[in-house]
Formats: structure tokens, C-alpha cells, sequence
């Protein structure tokens, strides 16, 4: 009697848990949120925690019981279930065509065996330049055997019967799965957008060209390059196959070498990944999972700072996702062209970034899971699979793999270089290491992230805090299911890929360049956590509530919408705090600016700029002119290597002027610039909160070539007052002007000499007088003169107004000739400061010097030493104290550096790379000073430092320093002495700065 109310009771029962599992549901949506708030509150706040509080992860596990309990039960996704290979074969309509391109295949990977052998045991590797065989006929049979490969399995897939799909299928009419036009678009949107946060600014965001980078063009342009040697695997610096770096080639062979170009395929790789891991999720979880994980990884910052780096490690996480698509189709459907594409992919993936070489083991993992749970059911299906992958991988690692046959050290020494196991790297306490590696992994991605400004906006965590809530939550649930196959795959995933952070170097940790594909797992399982709870929300509940007021297909058309919706509003809230905390905030800040070798890049376009239509000579410091970054970006253009402060004033230029690009090093009298060329200019690259990392000085030519010439001051003999005073092209007076009345000439000017050894000047009136450096001369006497500025006076009366005035110079040994105008300056512009060092071969100091150079100011970072190593340098002369008071000296060097004040020893500094101080009570006016530098290591530099009362610590500038002379102004002359305000050498006039960030 109470049969006919069975199906009602069924039905209320059915309604009330459809009520109870949306609760659930929405209550674990809302507590992944409220836990991801409570962490960033903490992590915000003050004193902040050592770790999240313990109240955050539980609320994060009770989300995710929640949300399994709400989904309950958990979808069966089996294997396919196929016939056999020899069953498939059989019925195949073009046989031969298959086999033939099989063999095919393997022929030509055999041939190119012994020419890659060749190839990798060259030694050198230019003696194979000639051997187009092994040069490149080895790549062309390499890249037949893969398209042969290929072909055939196009073949057998479109002539065999695919086999019958069993099981659950995301994506099917089963889950109101979307149309596959529908699916296409939502590809596409995901794309495009993930694609324009890559393309964006991506020249200057991030800011620079780091030194990988560069290095990526570098290579890439010289394996395109006519006559290029075309290597198998690059051993130095990067350690990983040179597939990408021919792609790479390929493209700046197009676009020419930029910033952009270099940034290019990472960005696309990037980009690409959003709507794969949409296609991998929805093809496991449906496709609402899909959608929130290909949107959340397309405005991931973490996965933004990768996708905008041109290295290849983005590059190499796309192919990996496509290998483990691949896998997840070849195991849902049993098609052997799926294997087939999986292992050539992998073998293309294992030939770049070294995080490749996990893909296998998650593989294996997931094997074992499925013949765990699935037992001897998915092995039939997946027999002939598993062989053609593996012959599919070796085919596509094959020259990589060779290489690493035949030279197993190099292929494995950056693995061993980062390695924990290395005692160097743990510090000997291999446990405690792992363990503070384990936590600090864990805790990157929601407390305290990399410290690199490379790779992330340093110390801050790799998500935002709702991604990381709603991946914390996601991984729980997983776990929670982890006997389905399809939800033990990402956490499986996610171990190894986090190993690869946790098993390096602990000084490096968090290292989020090294797990870079959890910001793809991650994503993944925030999507899963996501879009499973959403829907929960708008599934059978929504869409029976909504069928009571509208058509079937209606309701079920807007309960897909709202659950599309739900999921792009979580996705779109955490993109925007991404995108903020990329664009924003790490690609403007000064850390970012300096970690990205910001100035080398700016050198490069800036030296472009002015260099390209030949108008100026572009001078470059020589550490800039090294780095890879300057290199890449001006690969054909002429500069002149900056010898430094000493070298001034310019020589003649060229129509526009000369462009000086200096490094901090090489700028540490800066100053002196603006004084003697009064309408230079000057730009200050760097972050405006951190200290200037690059200067580009821009000199007129007209200021160039207004500073020679010699000071010609005529007065009636006896008189002090010059009755004229004027600029004289050289050293070359014609009294014929001047009057009959006896008349005093004083010629003055400021001579540069290029070449230390011995001079002799010849005054053609046996009457005047020559005074150089304060040294009094007589015809004929020799003087010594470093290479540098040195003053000369001349003096000379006459009686009459006929005749003319002249002074001549030789080196020893040669005849006398005119002084040459270009070597003269007027001396009101251009002073001789400085110390006069004496170079010397060892560290003897009465070894005889083989140069001598007047240097302005005592700061050298040097990339090609003055001598060979070891050698010395002997700097003297006087140290003007502009005001009486308690002076700090300094030095800092590497090897060993001396520093006297009037013949006291006040700093001996034996730390390499350490400065070292001395406080001393100077009186005003002018003191004896001495530093003596030796020189015994790589990376050598010297700086002599100051730090006046009231004044910042700086290099001592050239006003306050004077070489070597025969007389020295007095006391009372101490208005010939610069202020305590030009204590400073990197002190410029602000109307002619222009800051750069």
C-alpha cells in the first residue's frame, strides 16, 4: 500500500542531501577564505609568528573534509579498456605505409648515432666546423627520425578503430559538460588573456637583463651564426641540452637581439600552459576544475616572473604539461598516438631545464597506483602504450642522451653543484639541512617566499593568500582521495616537484626557480578544491531549484553560466591582487632593479642609442662592456673602453659628442665631469630608494673642444695688473701686438701626456722662465712626467714688439718639437689633480717602475689590470683638509692596501673585500699622503674612502687631492682649496640630473 509513496520518499531524501552537500559546499568555500585571511592577518601584522597560526590549517582541513563529504562519492575515472595492438594492427588499411615510417624512423636515428658520437667527443669543438656530416647532417636525420615517428603514428591513428571509452568522463553530458566550440573559446579567452599579461611592458617589467639571460642570447646567436658549431648541450653556465637554445636562435635571427625577442618563447610557453592545464583539468575533474585552474595559473605572479624571464625553464614546464596531458588522454582512451606524443615531448623536455627529469618518476609513481587499485585490468591497454612512449622518448632524447653517455660528468654537474647531499651545501648536518629546506618549501607559498629578486618581490609569498587558501585546501581534499588515481596525480606531482627545491643548497631556500612547476600544480589544485566546490553549488541542486522555473534546457544552460561565473569571480579577485603585486610593485622595485642587472641593459640600449648613426664616441666602462647583457644588446656596434677619470679631458669627438656610460666604480668623481664640461649631462639609472648603479653622461662637442688652450696673461714688466688676458691655441705667442713697452708674458696651461718616461723643454728666450709641477727648469734638463695632467707655467719679458714666443718638447733621444695644441688646456677648466702612482711588478718598492699615472681619485675595480698580477702601485702626494675637525679614513681592497698621513701609517687592511677605518683629528690645510695597494687576486679593486664631519662616507673626489710637485700652495693660499661641500664626487648639479628608474 505504501509502494506508490516510495519514489516521493526517494526524492525528499534526495532533496534534503542536495540541500546538505551545497551547505557544505558554500561552508568550505567560505572557510578556505576566512583561513587564507587569518594567515595574511598574521603574516601582516605585529610581532608576526615564526609560522602561520595552527587555528589557519585547521579551518583549511576542515574545508577540505567539507568539500569531500559535499562531492561524496569521489568519480571513478578508469583506464580504457582497448583491444590489443596485434588485434588493432590487423585491422589497419595501410600497413605498409606504417611500418615503413617506423623503419624509416629507426634507420635514420641509427645513422645519426656515430655522427652525434662525433660530434660530442670533438675536441676542440671547431675541428668538426667543416664537417657538415656531423655538424648538421647529425640534426637533420634527428629531426626525420621524429617527423617519421610522428607520421606514423598519424597513420595508425586514422586508420585503426579507436578504442571504446569506459568510466566517468569529465567533460561528458554525464556533468552537463560543455560543447567543444564552447570548450575552444574558453581556450582561446584564456589564452589571450594569459598571453597579454606575458606581453605587456615585457621589454622593461622586469627591468634589466640578468646575466642567464643574456647568456641564453648569446649562445642561441652563436649556434645560428654562419659557421656555428651546432653543440648537442651547452656545459657551461646552464648544463642542459641546446634544443631550446636553436628555437631561441631562430627567433632573435628574425627579430634581432632585444630584450623582448629574448623574452619571447618564455612567454608564450607561459601563456600556452593556461589553457593545457584547462584542457588537463577538465579532462580529470570537469571542466569547472579546468577553468579555475588554466585562469588561476594565467594571473599567477609567481608564474608571471617565469613566463617574463628569457631562460628556458618556462619553455621546458609547458612540455611538461603536455606530457602529462598526453598520459591522462592515453590512459582515458587507450590511443596509441597519445603515448607517441607524450614520449616525444618528454625526450624534448629532458633535453632542456633539469626539472624535466621528474616527469618520469611521477609517471612511474602513477603507474604504480594504477596497477595498485586497478590491478591486472589496465595492463593489457597499456602494454603496447608504455612501449611506444618509451620508444618515443629515446628517440626524441637521443643526442642529449648520447652526451650524457659519453660524458656523464658534464651532464650531471649542476645537479651535483646544487646538490644537499654535497657536505659543502649541508653544511655537514645533511638532516638539519633537509629539515629547514622542508620548511621553508612549505612555508613559501603562503608565509615567506624566495628572496630572490629574480624571482619573486623578494621574501613575500609565491601566491596570494586566497590561491594558496584555496591550494592548501585543494590539497587536503586530494589527499583525502588519494586512492583515485586521478586525485593521488597531483600530489604526487606536487612532492617531486617540491623535492626539487627541497633536495639543493639550503643557502638558496625557498627556491621558486627551482619548483617552478608547482606554480602550475598549485594552480591545479586550487582549481580542483575551486571548482569541485562550485560545482557542488550550481550542479543538480541549482539546476533542479531552477527548473522549477524555467525550461530543462534553460535552467541547465544558466546553471553552467552561474557556475562559470563563480569560478572567474574567485579567479579574477586573486588575479587582481597578482597582478598588483607584479606590475605594481616587484617590477618597479629597487631590489628587482638591481637583481636584474638593470644597468647592463640600460648601458646596451643607451649605447645603441647614441652609437648606431656613428654621431658620438660611446665610452663604456669596461665591467659594463664584459657583462653578457651589454654584449647581447649591441652585438655589431663599436665602442671605446672608459680608461678612467685619469684619462680626461676628452679627446676631439665626434660631431654630436662623446657618451660616457659608467658603473658606479668608475663614476666615484663624477663630478669632475660637470665642472669641466659645464653643459654635460647626466642621467642616474637605478631604483630612486637605492644608490645610483649606472651614470651616462652626455658631453657636447662644443664643450669639448672649448676647453684646450693655453692661458696667455700679458702685464707692463714690473706690474702685476695684466693689461690683457686671453686663450691661446698653444704655446706660440706673436708680440707683435703688443706695444713697444717692456711687457711680462705669463703663459699657463694644463699639458696631458699619454706616455710616462723622461721630457725636455726647450724655452727659445734663454731669459724666461718654465716652471712644470712646481719644478723649475733649465734648457735642456729632463723631468720624469707620468702619464696624466701636469701644470706649466712659462714667464717672459721682452722689450720691444717683434719677435715671438715659443716653448718646444722632446722625448729623450728625439728633437725638439712644438707642444701639440691637443695636448693643452686651459688650466681655469682642466686641473691636474689627483695622486701620482708609481707601478711596479711585485711587491718590491724599490723595484723601478714600469708606469707611472697621475690618477684622479683612488677607485679602481679593474677588468684588465695595469700590469700582470702580482704587482703594486705606489700612490703619493698631498690630501687637502678643507675644514679642522675628525676625519674617517678608509680603505677597501682586494689584495692588501697601506695608507700614511704625513708619514704615519693609519690603516694597514689585509681583508680582502673588507673595509677598514681609521678616525683622525686633520687641521685644515694641506697634508703629505701615501696609499700603497698590492695586488695578488682575481677581481681586484681599491678604493681609498673619506668621510668628513657631517658628511656621508665617499670615495676622496680629485679637488681634495694633488700629485706629486716640486712646491705645494701654502696656508695662506687655502682659498685655492675646494669646500667641505665637494666632499662628495657623485654630487651633481640637479638642473642637469635626469633620474632613471
Amino acid at each position: 500500500m505504501n509502494a506508490p509513496d516510495a519514489p516521493v520518499a526517494q526524492d525528499r531524501t534526495s532533496s534534503w542531501v542536495g540541500r546538505v552537500k551545497w551547505v557544505l559546499a558554500v561552508s568550505a568555500i567560505l572557510l578556505a577564505i576566512i583561513s587564507g585571511r587569518i594567515i595574511e592577518a598574521a603574516r601582516t601584522g605585529a610581532p608576526r609568528p615564526d609560522a602561520p597560526p595552527f587555528l589557519a590549517w585547521l579551518v583549511l582541513g576542515v574545508a577540505a573534509v567539507l568539500l569531500v563529504v559535499a562531492a561524496w562519492p569521489p568519480p571513478k575515472l578508469q583506464p580504457a579498456d582497448a583491444a590489443g595492438f596485434l588485434d588493432r594492427f590487423r585491422s589497419m588499411q595501410r600497413k605498409r605505409s606504417f611500418i615503413a615510417l617506423l623503419v624509416g624512423a629507426v634507420v635514420c636515428a641509427v645513422a645519426a648515432v656515430p655522427l652525434f658520437w662525433t660530434l660530442n667527443a670533438a675536441a676542440p669543438p671547431e675541428s668538426v666546423a667543416g664537417n657538415w656530416w656531423v655538424n648538421t647532417g647529425s640534426w637533420v636525420l634527428y629531426l626525420t627520425t621524429l617527423l617519421l615517428f610522428g607520421a606514423a603514428f598519424v597513420v595508425w591513428e586514422r586508420t585503426t578503430r579507436w578504442p571504446q571509452v569506459s568510466g566517468w568522463l569529465p567533460g561528458s553530458s554525464q556533468e552537463h559538460g560543455l560543447s567543444r566550440q564552447t570548450e575552444w573559446i574558453l581556450m582561446f579567452v584564456l589564452f589571450g588573456l594569459a598571453l597579454l599579461l606575458r606581453l605587456r611592458n615585457l621589454e622593461t617589467a622586469p627591468p634589466g637583463l640578468w646575466f642567464d639571460e643574456a647568456y641564453h642570447g648569446y649562445v642561441a646567436t652563436q649556434l645560428v651564426a654562419p659557421g656555428g658549431i651546432h653543440k648537442i648541450f651547452i656545459p657551461d653556465i646552464v648544463h642542459f641540452g641546446a634544443l631550446y637554445f636553436y628555437l631561441l636562435g631562430g627567433v632573435l635571427s628574425v627579430t634581432g637581439n632585444s630584450v623582448w625577442a629574448l623574452r619571447l618563447l618564455p612567454a608564450l610557453s607561459g601563456a600556452l600552459i593556461a589553457p593545457v592545464l584547462y584542457l588537463l583539468g577538465a579532462r580529470l575533474y570537469g571542466w569547472r576544475v579546468g577553468l579555475a585552474a588554466g585562469g588561476l595559473v594565467a594571473v599567477s605572479a609567481w608564474h608571471l616572473t617565469f613566463s617574463r624571464l628569457g631562460m628556458v625553464s618556462m619553455f621546458t614546464v609547458v612540455l611538461d604539461v603536455a606530457v602529462f596531458l598526453c598520459m591522462v588522454q592515453a590512459l582515458r582512451t587507450a590511443r596509441l598516438g597519445y603515448f607517441a606524443g607524450g614520449g616525444i615531448l618528454l625526450g624534448l623536455a629532458l633535453q632542456a631545464y633539469y626539472i624535466a627529469r621528474l616527469v618520469p618518476l611521477v609517471l612511474a609513481v602513477l603507474l604504480a597506483h594504477l596497477v595498485m587499485t586497478e590491478r591486472a585490468r589496465v595492463l593489457r591497454p597499456l602494454r603496447a602504450g608504455v612501449v611506444v612512449f618509451a620508444a618515443g622518448t629515446l628517440l626524441a632524447f637521443l643526442p642529449v642522451g648520447m652526451f650524457a653517455v659519453q660524458r656523464p660528468e658534464d651532464f650531471q654537474s649542476r645537479l651535483s653543484t646544487v646538490s644537499i647531499f654535497s657536505p659543502q651545501n649541508s653544511g655537514g648536518d645533511l638532516s638539519a639541512a633537509l629539515g629547514r629546506n622542508v620548511r621553508t618549501h612549505l612555508l613559501m607559498f603562503n608565509w615567506q617566499g624566495d628572496t630572490n629578486g629574480r624571482h619573486n618581490l623578494p621574501s613575500s609569498p609565491m601566491l596570494d593568500w586566497l590561491a594558496a587558501a584555496l591550494f592548501f585546501a585543494g590539497l587536503g581534499s586530494c589527499l583525502l582521495r588519494a586512492w583515485r588515481w586521478q586525485y593521488a596525480f597531483p600530489v604526487v606531482w606536487f612532492a617531486f616537484t617540491i623535492a626539487a627545491g627541497v633536495l639543493t643548497m639550503p643557502s638558496e631556500a625557498p627556491q621558486s626557480h627551482r619548483t617552478l612547476e608547482n606554480s602550475v600544480v598549485t594552480a591545479l589544485l586550487a582549481g580542483i578544491f575551486l571548482g569541485e566546490a562550485w560545482g557542488v553549488v550550481t550542479g543538480a541542486r541549482t539546476t533542479q531549484w531552477l527548473g522549477t522555473r524555467l525550461a530543462p534546457a534553460a535552467a541547465a544552460q544558466l546553471a553552467a553560466a552561474l557556475g562559470a561565473a563563480g569560478v572567474v569571480v574567485v579567479t579574477a579577485w586573486a588575479g587582481a591582487m597578482d597582478i598588483h603585486k607584479y606590475f605594481m610593485v616587484q617590477a618597479t622595485s629597487g631590489t628587482v632593479w638591481n637583481s636584474m642587472d638593470g644597468e647592463n641593459a640600460y648601458a646596451g640600449r643607451t649605447a645603441v642609442r647614441y652609437g648606431a648613426n656613428k654621431d658620438y664616441d660611446v665610452y663604456v666602462a669596461p665591467r659594463i662592456k664584459s657583462t653578457h647583457g651589454f654584449q647581447y644588446l649591441t652585438p655589431h656596434l663599436d665602442t671605446l673602453d672608459w680608461p678612467g677619470m685619469y684619462a680626461l679631458p676628452l679627446p676631439a669627438s665626434k660631431p654630436g659628442g662623446a657618451i660616457i656610460i659608467l658603473d658606479p666604480a668608475s663614476a666615484a668623481d663624477v663630478a669632475v665631469l660637470a665642472r669641466m664640461y659645464p653643459h654635460a649631462t647626466f642621467e642616474v639609472a637605478g631604483a630612486s630608494d637605492e644608490a645610483p648603479l649606472l651614470y651616462v653622461v652626455k658631453v657636447p662637442a662644443a664643450d669639448i673642444a672649448t676647453v684646450h688652450g693655453v692661458r696667455a696673461a700679458v702685464s707692463d714688466a714690473g706690474s702685476e695688473q695684466p693689461k690683457s688676458d686671453e686663450i691661446i691655441p698653444d704655446l706660440h705667442y706673436d708680440w707683435s701686438g703688443a706695444g713697444a713697452r717692456a711687457s711680462t708674458l705669463r703663459l699657463s696651461t694644463t699639458l696631458q701626456v699619454q706616455q710616462y718616461t723622461n721630457y725636455t723643454f726647450d724655452l727659445a728666450d734663454e731669459a724666461g722662465e718654465l716652471w712644470v709641477d712646481g719644478y723649475r727648469l733649465v734648457a735642456g734638463q729632463p723631468i720624469p712626467l707620468a702619464s696624466g695632467l701636469h701644470s706649466v707655467v712659462v714667464t717672459e719679458t721682452v722689450h720691444g714688439a717683434r719677435g715671438a714666443s715659443n716653448l718646444y718638447w722632446s722625448i729623450a733621444g728625439s728633437r725638439s718639437v712644438a707642444v701639440p695644441a691637443s695636448n693643452l688646456f686651459d688650466p681655469r677648466k682642466v686641473e691636474p689633480h689627483g695622486l701620482t702612482g708609481l707601478y711596479r711588478p711585485g711587491d718590491d718598492p724599490h723595484v723601478t717602475p714600469e708606469m707611472a699615472r697621475v690618477d684622479r681619485v683612488i677607485s679602481f675595480r679593474f677588468h684588465t689590470t695595469p700590469l700582470p698580477r702580482p704587482y703594486s702601485v705606489d700612490w703619493a702626494g698631498r690630501i687637502y683638509i678643507p675644514e679642522t675637525g675628525r676625519y674617517t679614513f678608509g680603505t677597501m681592497q682586494r689584495s692588501t692596501s697601506q695608507l700614511f698621513l704625513d708619514g704615519q701609517e693609519i690603516i694597514t687592511n689585509e681583508k680582502a673585500d673588507a673595509l677598514k677605518e681609521s678616525a683622525q683629528h686633520m687641521a685644515a690645510g694641506w697634508h703629505d699622503i701615501r696609499v700603497i695597494f698590492v695586488d695578488q687576486d682575481n677581481y681586484s679593486h681599491i678604493g681609498l674612502y673619506w668621510t668628513p664631519p657631517g658628511r656621508p662616507r665617499s670615495i676622496i673626489p680629485s679637488p681634495f687631492l694633488w700629485p706629486v710637485l716640486g712646491h705645494y700652495p701654502t696656508d695662506s693660499d687655502s682659498a685655492l682649496g675646494p669646500a667641505l661641500g665637494q666632499a662628495d664626487g657623485t654630487q651633481l648639479p640637479p638642473d642637469r640630473v635626469t633620474h632613471v628608474p
